[in-house]
Parts: C-alpha cells; structure tokens; sequence
C-alpha cells in the first residue's frame, strides 16, 4: 500500500485518477477541505473523515509532522 501525504500531492495524484483513498485530518482548514473534496468528488473517489487531528494524521502515517490530508494510492496491476 503506497501513502502520499499533503494537499498538492493528494490533489495532483486525484486528477492523475490514482487515489482510491483520502483521508483528511478534522482540524484541516477549511479552503484545504473544500478542495479536496471537490476534487474528490470528481475523481469518485471515498474521503474518511479522520477523528484526529493534522500531527495525528502525520504520525498515523510515519510522519514526525501535521499532516491535513493523506491518501492512498491504487495498488498498480502488473
């Protein structure tokens, strides 16, 4: 399972339609949220609302700093 972590990243990699995942931090600011989920709506792609906060969201995903969004990427078929 491949994580990308941060909002350019998240939003490049759901208009490359290669999210099946995101997940976005409770406390993520606002313009970041409606950004994403605008995004993902379009790409059709299931946003988790993740209970913790952005330095939680980071840890849960090995990283020593706040995270607003993450996502996961679709696993490639070879």
């Amino acid at each position: 399972m491949e994580v990308i972590v941060g909002t350019r990243e998240v939003l490049k990699f759901l208009s490359q339609g290669r999210v099946e995942k995101v997940f976005l931090a409770s406390n993520a600011p606002s313009e970041i949220r409606d950004r994403v989920m605008e995004a993902a709506k379009q790409a059709q792609v299931e946003v988790v609302a993740f209970e913790g906060n952005e330095l939680e969201l980071g840890t849960k995903f090995g990283k020593p700093f706040p995270v607003a969004c993450a996502a996961v990427l679709k696993s490639e078929e070879k």
